[in-house]
C-alpha cells in the first residue's frame, strides 16, 4: 500500500464513522424527552397513564431507553468532535503537496484544498478546540489546571442542539466529499489494498 492509498484509507475511515454518528444524531434530531415518553406510552395497548402505579416497570422501562438516546446522542457528538480533529490531522499532515513526487497527484490535492478552503471556515476550531483538549480528550482543567468551568458550561450548552452538533459533523463530510469526487478511483483501489494487507495478516 502506497502513501496516497495509506491516506486515503485514513480519511475514508473517518468520514465513514462521523458519517454514521451524523446520520444517527438527523434521524433523532427532534428528540425531546417528553414527546418521546408519551409516543412511547400511547403505542401500549390499554395503558392508562394517568392511574398512578408505584414503580411502575413500563414507565420505567421508557425511562431508561429515553436516558440511553439522550446519551448516545451526546457521545455520539462528542466522539464526532475528537474524531473532527484525527481527520484534520491526517487533512494537513499527509493530504498535503509536499509529501508526492507525482505533478498529477500534487495538483489534483491542491485542487481539493482549494475547494474545501472556504468549507474548513465554517468550524469554529478554536472553539471545537476547547472542548476537545479540556473537556473530551483530557482531565477538565483549564491552562492554569483549574476546573474548566466556563468550557464544561459551553458544551453542555453546545449538546442541547443537536442541529449545531450535526452542522459541525458535517463540514468534515463535505470536505470529505471533495476529496472522494476528486480521488474516488484512487479511493477505491486503497480499499482493495487494505484489504490485501489485512489477508496477509492472518
Amino acid at each position: 500500500m502506497n502513501e496516497l492509498q495509506e491516506t486515503l484509507n485514513i480519511l475514508l475511515h473517518y468520514d465513514n464513522i462521523i458519517s454514521g454518528r451524523t446520520n444517527f444524531c438527523k434521524r433523532n434530531i427532534d428528540f425531546n424527552i417528553s414527546d418521546f415518553i408519551q409516543n412511547k406510552l400511547s403505542k401500549i395497548e390499554n395503558y392508562n397513564p394517568n392511574i398512578y402505579i408505584k414503580n411502575d416497570p413500563i414507565l420505567a422501562k421508557i425511562s431508561r431507553e429515553c436516558a440511553d438516546l439522550k446519551i448516545t446522542l451526546h457521545s455520539y457528538l462528542c466522539l464526532n468532535i475528537i474524531d473532527i480533529f484525527s481527520f484534520n490531522d491526517e487533512y494537513n499532515k499527509y493530504f498535503v503537496e509536499n509529501r508526492f513526487n507525482d505533478e498529477n497527484i500534487k495538483l489534483r490535492i491542491r485542487n481539493v484544498k482549494t475547494k474545501n478552503k472556504n468549507i474548513r471556515k465554517k468550524l469554529d476550531w478554536k472553539k471545537l478546540e476547547r472542548f476537545r483538549n479540556q473537556i473530551l480528550a483530557h482531565n477538565l482543567r483549564d491552562n492554569e489546571n483549574r476546573l474548566s468551568v466556563k468550557v464544561l458550561k459551553e458544551i453542555t450548552q453546545f449538546l442541547s442542539n443537536l442541529k449545531s452538533g450535526i452542522e459541525f459533523s458535517e463540514v468534515i463530510l463535505e470536505m470529505f466529499d471533495n476529496i472522494k469526487f476528486e480521488f474516488e478511483k484512487e479511493i477505491t483501489e486503497s480499499q482493495y489494498a487494505l484489504i490485501d494487507v489485512i489477508k496477509k495478516l492472518n
